[in-house]
């Protein structure tokens, strides 16, 4: 038990110190990050805004579409991200099959029309609130990749 407290202190002390000098922002962003299994040793944030530009875009295609057609979780149509983002559906499959790896997707016979589970809505909802989000600038990034 002695170990285990020690651990819990050096924990905390560790997270006092990082707030000391780190803005609430960028400890959440390495708390989500640490989340999804990546190393938060660097800044994490491209690979978090990318993440951030699927669950908005599939927000987006929610809203343009009957909500009858939908469950109460938000649904994550790979292709109809990858069009609304200009970008290849494998890139939002890989972070599909990410979220679902770490328990925040459920699916049924395929993964490419996953959903969000509490926990990946709790995720999503931390990290809009992190990294704010802006359609038009994402696509026209990814526009000027091409």
């Amino acid at each position: 038990m002695v170990c285990e407290d020690l651990k819990d202190q050096q924990a905390r002390e560790t997270r006092e110190a990082r707030e000391a000098v780190e803005h609430p922002e960028e400890i959440e962003l390495r708390e989500l990050a640490l989340m999804l299994g990546f190393c938060a040793c660097g800044p994490c944030d491209s690979a978090l805004k990318f993440v951030r530009d699927i669950f908005a875009a599939a927000v987006e295609l929610r809203k343009q579409r009957d909500a009858a057609d939908y469950p109460e979780s938000l649904v994550l149509p790979t292709s109809d991200i990858a069009m609304k983002l200009n970008i290849r559906e494998g890139a939002v499959g890989v972070v599909v099959n990410l979220l679902d790896d770490h328990d925040l997707v459920e699916h049924g016979g395929s993964l490419c029309l996953g959903w969000l589970t509490p926990a990946g809505e709790n995720f999503r909802q931390r990290l809009m609130k992190a990294l704010p989000y802006a359609t038009k600038e994402v696509i026209q990034e990814n526009k000027s990749h091409d």
